[in-house]
C-alpha cells in the first residue's frame, strides 16, 4: 500500500499535524510490524472539495511517514532491536537501516497488511469532526485541539503566510503551529476583544476560535495591519552582516534597533501592536509617526517598554482577561499620548488664546 498508493493519499490537509514522532516511537512501530503486533486501522476521507482520486489522511500520518522514511533509509532502528522470523528464530537488527535488513524482513515490512476505513463525499464539517473524534483520545497539543475545531482555520492559515509572520516565527515554531496561533490571537484582539468572555487562557480562547467566523473584510484589515507593522519592523531591521555581529561590536544605535526588532517579534508585543495599528488606521496616523512611536515605546533597552503600565501586563498571568484588557488599554493610551504630544509640539499655542486652545483640544478629542 505504501509504495503503490502514496500518490493518492494526502496528509498535508489543513487540520493534520506535522511529523511529531521521535526516534523511539518510529523504531517501536517497525518492531510492531515485524513482530505482528496489532496495529490500529487507518482512516481516510474524500470531501466534496477533494481532488479526483485523492484521499486525505484523517488518522495514520505518523505511521505512514515512519514507514516511508524507513524504506528510504532516513533513520536506523534503536539499540536492542530484537525480532523473530516466522520460524521463531531471533535476529538482532539494532542500529540497522532498511537497506541493511535481510530480504525476508524487507518483505515483511513492504507486504504488511493494514486495515483502513475511508469516507466518500463528506462535508468539511463532517471531515473536521471525524478527525477531532479520532484524535480526541490521543495527546494532541493545546493549539492542535484549538485549530482542529476552528471554522476559520483555512482563512487564518492564508493570513499566516504574511512576511511579518514568517519573520516572527521560526521553523521550529511553525511545527508547533505558532504562526497560526499568532494570527488567531491577532484576529481575536482586533475583532473579538469586546466579548465579555475574551481571554487568551487556553480553554476560553479555544471557545472563541471555535465560534469564530472571520470575514474577508476582517482578513484584509488584519493583513493591512501586518503590512504596516512589517514596514515599521524593516525601518529598524539591521542588514544581514550587521545582524551577525557580536553585541560588543555594534554601535549604540544598532543595539537599539536590534532590541526594537527583537521585541516586535515577541508574540505578546506583536499581538498588542496589531491592535494598536488598527486603532492608528482608524485615526489616520501617518506611518512615519508610527515608526517614531514604536521607537519611543521599545527604544529603552533597560525596560521592556517605556510604558510602565504596559510592562506590568506582559509577565505572569498575561493571558487573563483583565490583564489583556489592561495591556491593550495601556498601549492604546501610549499611542494616543505620543501622537498628541507630537501635534502639541508642532502647534504654537498662546496660553491667552482661548480659540487656539479650544481648537487643539478638539483635535485631541478626535484622537481618543
Amino acid at each position: 500500500m505504501f509504495s503503490q498508493h502514496s500518490q493518492k493519499i494526502n496528509y498535508d490537509c489543513a487540520i493534520q499535524r506535522g511529523p511529531v514522532w521521535k526516534q523511539p516511537q518510529k523504531s517501536l512501530y517497525i518492531n510492531s510490524i515485524l513482530n505482528n503486533y496489532p496495529i490500529p486501522p487507518f482512516f481516510f476521507a474524500k470531501h466534496k472539495n477533494s481532488k479526483k482520486d485523492m484521499y486525505d489522511g484523517l488518522d495514520g500520518k505518523q505511521r505512514t511517514t515512519t514507514v516511508i522514511q524507513f524504506l528510504n533509509d532516513e533513520f536506523a532502528l534503536d539499540d536492542n532491536f530484537i525480532t523473530s522470523d516466522r520460524d521463531d528464530k531471533e535476529h538482532d537488527f539494532s542500529n540497522l537501516k532498511y537497506s541493511e535488513l535481510p530480504d525476508w524482513a524487507k518483505d515483511e515490512i513492504k507486504n504488511h497488511t493494514i486495515q483502513f476505513y475511508y469516507f466518500e463525499d463528506i462535508t468539511e464539517d463532517q471531515y473536521d469532526e471525524i478527525f477531532y473524534r479520532l484524535n480526541n483520545g490521543t495527546p494532541l497539543a493545546q493549539i492542535e485541539k484549538t485549530r482542529v475545531k476552528a471554522p476559520s482555520l483555512r482563512l487564518f492559515q492564508e493570513i499566516a503566510k504574511h512576511d511579518l509572520i514568517n519573520t516572527a516565527v521560526t521553523d521550529k515554531g511553525r511545527v508547533r503551529y505558532d504562526h497560526e496561533n499568532l494570527v488567531m490571537q491577532a484576529w481575536g484582539i482586533c475583532f473579538a476583544f469586546e466579548r465579555d468572555d475574551f481571554s487568551f487562557e487556553t480553554a476560553k480562547f479555544r471557545k472563541i476560535i471555535e465560534e469564530a467566523e472571520a470575514s474577508e473584510v476582517e482578513s484584509k484589515t488584519l493583513l493591512n495591519c501586518f503590512t504596516i507593522l512589517y514596514n515599521i519592523f524593516n525601518a529598524f531591521a539591521l542588514d544581514e552582516a550587521t545582524a551577525k555581529k557580536k553585541a560588543k561590536d555594534l554601535t549604540e544605535d544598532e543595539k537599539i534597533r536590534k532590541s526594537i526588532t527583537t521585541r516586535i517579534k515577541r508574540k505578546v508585543h506583536l499581538v498588542a501592536l496589531t491592535r494598536a495599528i488598527m486603532v492608528a488606521l482608524e485615526h489616520d496616523y501617518e506611518i512615519e509617526r508610527l515608526i517614531d512611536w514604536v521607537k519611543a515605546l521599545f527604544g529603552d533597552k533597560k525596560y521592556t517598554t517605556s510604558c510602565r503600565e504596559y510592562n506590568l501586563t506582559t509577565s505572569s498571568g498575561s493571558a487573563k482577561r483583565e490583564t489583556v484588557y489592561a495591556r491593550i488599554t495601556a498601549i492604546t493610551n501610549h499611542l494616543h499620548g505620543f501622537m498628541w504630544d507630537s501635534v502639541y509640539s508642532e502647534v504654537d499655542i498662546d496660553e491667552d488664546d482661548d480659540v487656539s486652545n479650544e481648537a487643539n483640544m478638539d483635535r485631541y478629542s478626535d484622537m481618543v
